[in-house]
């Protein structure tokens, strides 16, 4: 009965430790994900405040990169963070336990312990080095596919397909270069790391042989079992090192971005409207604006330089490097004042500083002198539209409640009706990505429609008339601006110079600064610029109109018969009650194929090599089976040795086999999976390059994003780690059954049951957690495409003073994906 009180009290220890090291990883993957929601919160709200120049420094691809990989890696390292002191208070009490039963012995393996400390600093210095390097890759590659994404039409239009794939595999190249370097000296930290127990092992039964004490099977065995308590401290050591160094860089990136400097948020005075009130709605005075510089050494304050030198290639840091900049276009003496309920105009020679103008109302352009004041809330309609990726009635609301007598009132003077007709859905048309599939008309009066909507005080309107044809900007300015806006403040921005004479008053830019204002009549009496542009529109609106009567007649009944058309049609697809444009993101149902597994070997090199990683894997077990074995096989055999010497000489032999093993399959793999990381992003950008047009009209930036940022790195960095644990496990519990199995057959007749009862919580398991990451990853394409088109709008959010409404969207859509983030990392 004693035998069965063991091993109850074994089973129920390791049962325990079972429930108390489960415990402990539940509680730091919630804090990891907690801290990861934090990370992607503070960096999408932190988009919203960045300054002109923080915006021109950080891209889509840097802020893409934070928000993915610089998050992922302070998550990866909390499992870790504990490791940072339980892993030394392992070592020393095993150490004193050693010390205990070896006597002094034990200080000879505690000095070969410490002067390994140095060399894994150096190393460890090197490979930070390697990962800020890899960083700055990462950034340009996911930047430059951005650049792609974006210009995917004019691209395909030129065929150019080709030379961007070779822009994107040069920088890829590098990427790999400094991954595969990185990759080296993480094997290198491994190697020594995991042979460090067996060569302390080696010196420390040395020492104690020279002192002249017996090495005894008590003494050997006891010994042998601290030490291997010892390794697993030290073989966790080199993933919390890397994972160290990850989150060490990503931290200087993100402080690094999250101290970028802030839009000032008192250059502009804003007051409330007040209808009793006499004062200007807006008025500026004494203003200097200039656009922030621009640095074009961007990427940071450290700046590589490569060098020869004796056939080696070093990484030199120059510091302080003297920044170059570019000093972008300003306004300077700016001068005036809008009543409340005027219509002022704005007019002049293109790059003038019209858009500047209205930034520097909007506060978007840096203050250098003077006073900026306006009255009440503010719509904004841009000089290049921005629409969301939602229904065009969502896009008109903008998050305000529907009113319907308003909002078909608003979508009349706005030119609106005949185009809701033509759509799918009419207004519940899903509008695609930067409004794919609506003109560059359609989307101006989208954008003004949106503005009128909103009901504001104050309307800046930038050149609104550009897009559309003469006949609708007509309506346009004679129903909008002119009757459904009278009585609010409006600034038109235009170069439609025959509506002036109906303006309240006109201001003329010329080389960035005021030049003329006043009335339309007092401008043209005073003969001056203003008269003589005008003089030249009038002739030039006439020559077209004496030449091109009878065209415009004939492309008039044309476009009224092609209307007519799609009215008719239109009616048939008003029928339909919803119009998806954005297809639902696909995903894999069921276990994995094994043709994926088979494209993935092939990709890391082929079954040759795969074969000769997993050699070297098992070499590297049978190693440590081998050292433990002998241990055993000597000391029952002790008697037929005259020297412990021999033991130690085998034992020796036997780790540096090992050794060697550990550090050849992590070359080798760490070789094959880059290799296998190279493989798939070329097909991947290959494959994105050929897809037709239509598959970007209806699949978001950010979703291909999502594939070119964290599911990229996953494959880099993550993927070959995780593979190799789970060989090494694998191994190490086929290793185990098979010893324990030749020691003790009757082991394998409860071996049976066992399987198959961890055979079916094994399925269980797989089965739940391959459609938990598969909604995951899923789930984490719509953050990265709303945060993409944020960006492009932020101005305008600004303007409407809609930033809460995104952060709560963006919020949102975090949420849902941490659930199933949440619920795998449970299972």
């Amino acid at each position: 009965w004693a035998g069965v009180g063991y091993v109850a009290l074994m089973s129920l220890s390791a049962l325990t430790q079972s429930l108390i090291v489960q415990t402990y990883f539940f509680q730091v993957f919630r804090v990891g994900m907690r801290l990861r929601a934090s990370i992607v919160t503070i960096v999408y709200k932190k988009s919203f405040l960045l300054s002109s120049e923080a915006r021109n420094n950080s891209t889509v691809g840097n802020i893409t990169n934070h928000m993915s990989i610089d998050a992922q890696r302070l998550v990866d390292l909390t499992p870790y963070l504990h490791m940072i002191w339980s892993g030394p208070f392992q070592s020393i009490v095993c150490v004193v336990l050693l010390a205990l039963l070896l006597k002094w012995a034990v200080i000879a393996g505690v000095v070969l312990m410490i002067l390994t400390i140095p060399l894994n600093a150096v190393v460890i210095k090197k490979l930070k080095t390697y990962q800020v390097l890899i960083m700055k890759s990462k950034d340009e590659r996911v930047k430059t596919m951005n650049e792609v994404l974006q210009g995917i039409r004019l691209i395909k239009f030129f065929a150019w397909e080709n030379s961007f794939q070779e822009k994107v595999d040069g920088i890829r190249e590098i990427e790999i270069q400094r991954l595969r370097k990185a990759a080296y000296l993480r094997a290198v930290i491994m190697f020594m790391w995991m042979t460090t127990p067996l060569f302390v092992a080696i010196v420390t039964f040395a020492t104690f042989a020279l002192a002249g004490y017996d090495l005894t099977a008590q003494v050997a065995f006891t010994s042998i079992s601290l030490f291997n308590i010892l390794r697993f401290p030290l073989n966790m050591l080199p993933n919390v090192i890397a994972s160290m160094v990850d989150a060490g860089v990503s931290i200087k990136r993100l402080t690094k971005y999250l101290e970028n400097s802030e839009r000032d948020p008192y250059a502009v005075e804003k007051k409330e409207y007040h209808s009793s009130d006499d004062e200007p709605s807006i008025s500026i005075t004494n203003g200097v604006f200039k656009w922030a510089k621009r640095n074009l050494n961007q990427d940071s304050d450290e700046v590589p330089k490569k060098k020869e030198e004796d056939d080696e290639e070093k990484i030199i840091f120059v510091s302080n490097v003297e920044e170059e900049y570019e000093h972008l276009p300003n306004l300077e003496n700016i001068n005036f004042t809008v009543e409340k309920g005027s219509l002022f105009a704005i007019v002049g020679p293109v790059g003038s500083g019209k858009s500047s103008l209205l930034s520097a109302i909007l506060g978007d352009i840096p203050k250098v002198e003077g006073e900026v004041c306006t009255i009440g809330s503010i719509a904004y309609v841009s000089q290049e539209a921005w629409i969301q990726n939602s229904t065009l009635r969502e896009n008109i609301l903008f998050g305000r409640p529907f009113d319907l007598q308003k909002y078909n009132y608003v979508v009349e003077v706005c030119e609106l009706s005949d185009d809701l007709r033509m759509l799918p859905a009419g207004d519940m048309t899903e509008i695609g990505e930067k409004g794919i599939n609506l003109s560059g008309g359609q989307k101006q009066r989208v954008s003004l429609a949106r503005a009128v909507y909103a009901d504001a005080d104050i309307y800046l309107l930038d050149d609104p008339l550009s897009a559309v044809d003469a006949h609708v900007g007509k309506n346009i300015f004679d129903n909008c601006i002119s009757t459904a806006l009278e009585g609010k403040t409006r600034i038109l921005v235009t170069h439609q110079l025959q509506f002036l004479s109906e303006v309240d008053q006109v201001a003329v830019l010329r080389d960035r600064t005021i030049s003329e204002i006043g009335t339309y009549n007092s401008l043209m009496n005073d003969g001056l610029e203003f008269a003589s542009l005008m003089n030249t529109h009038v002739k030039d609106f006439n020559n077209e109109d004496d030449n091109g009567d009878d065209v415009k007649g004939k492309k008039k009944m044309k476009l009224d018969k092609s209307v007519e058309i799609e009215e008719e049609d239109g009616k048939k697809k008003n029928d339909k009650k919803e119009h998806k444009l954005i297809e639902k993101e696909e995903r894999e149902i069921g276990e994995v194929k094994f043709s994926v597994y088979l494209k993935y070997i092939k990709s890391l090199g082929g079954p040759v090599l795969v074969t000769i990683v997993l050699l070297f894997f098992a070499l590297e077990q049978a190693g440590k089976v081998g050292a433990d074995s002998w241990l055993s096989w000597y000391t029952d055999n002790e008697d037929r040795f005259d020297t412990v010497w021999v033991f130690i000489g085998v034992y020796t032999g036997i780790g540096v086999t090992t050794g060697i093993a550990v550090l050849v399959r992590a070359l080798l793999f760490a070789y094959a999976g880059l290799n296998s990381a190279k493989f798939i992003h070329e097909k991947l950008l290959s494959n994105i390059l050929r897809v037709p047009m239509s598959f970007f009209d209806t699949t978001p930036t950010g979703r291909i994003l999502n594939r070119f940022a964290k599911d990229i790195y996953l494959i880099d960095e993550l993927l070959p780690r995780t593979m190799s644990m789970f060989i090494v496990m694998v191994m190490s519990a086929v290793s185990v059954i098979v010893v324990i199995g030749a020691v003790t057959p009757f082991f394998l007749t409860a071996l049976l049951p066992l399987g198959y009862i961890y055979k079916f919580i094994q399925q269980y398991y797989l089965r739940s957690s391959r459609e938990l990451k598969r909604l995951d990853s899923i789930s984490r394409s719509p953050i990265y495409a709303q945060f993409s088109e944020t960006l492009y709008g932020v101005s305008t959010i600004r303007a409407y003073n809609e930033q809460d409404e995104f952060i709560c969207e963006n919020e949102r859509r975090l949420d849902i994906n941490q659930r199933a983030y949440f619920a795998s990392n449970v299972a």
